[in-house]
Order: structure tokens, then sequence, then C-alpha cells
């Protein structure tokens, strides 16, 4: 086994513990804040920045940002988190 791998399954055991909820929370709000602050440097370019933040359309953008983060990134990276997991450990959830 490699170095990161035996580093993968230690960091992975502690943030299973806390839970697929926590998890949503903590990577699925990073990934939005990241894709958000994205978004708005890159209209800035466009228009000024007064505009940018004032703009209703940044608002609706940041929220399908948060939802995309929350519901399909968190999930999405959770699930193949744990396929590492378990391929690297061995663990079967089938019960046999």
């Amino acid at each position: 086994m490699k170095k990161n791998d035996s580093q993968f399954i230690a960091d992975w055991s502690n943030t299973r513990k806390k839970g697929l909820f926590r998890f949503m929370l903590s990577s699925g709000l990073v990934f939005s804040v990241i894709m958000i602050l994205f978004n708005i440097i890159w209209e800035s370019f466009e228009t000024s920045f007064g505009e940018v933040i004032s703009d209703k359309m940044t608002l609706i953008r940041a929220l399908i940002w948060i939802g995309a983060g929350l519901l399909v990134y968190a999930p999405l990276f959770w699930f193949i988190s744990e396929s590492r997991y378990r391929k690297l450990t061995g663990e079967n959830t089938s019960g046999k």
C-alpha cells in the first residue's frame, strides 16, 4: 500500500465518523463559495464589481451554486471517497 493510500484511509476514517451531513455542509459549501467567487470575478471582467454584486442574477447564481455544492458535489465526492476507502480496506457492504 502506498503512503498516500494510508494517509487517505486515516483521513477518510475521521471524515466518515463525522457523517455525510456534516461532510455535505463543509465540503459542499467550500465548493460553492469557490464557484461563487469565480463567477463574480469572471463577471467583473465585463462589468464593474459593484454592478455584479448588486445584480439579481448574481444572487440567483449563488443560490444555484450552493444547491449544486450541497446536493451534487458533496454526495458525489462522498460516494467516490467511500468506494476508494472500501477498496483499500477490503471493507464489504454486502455483509458477506
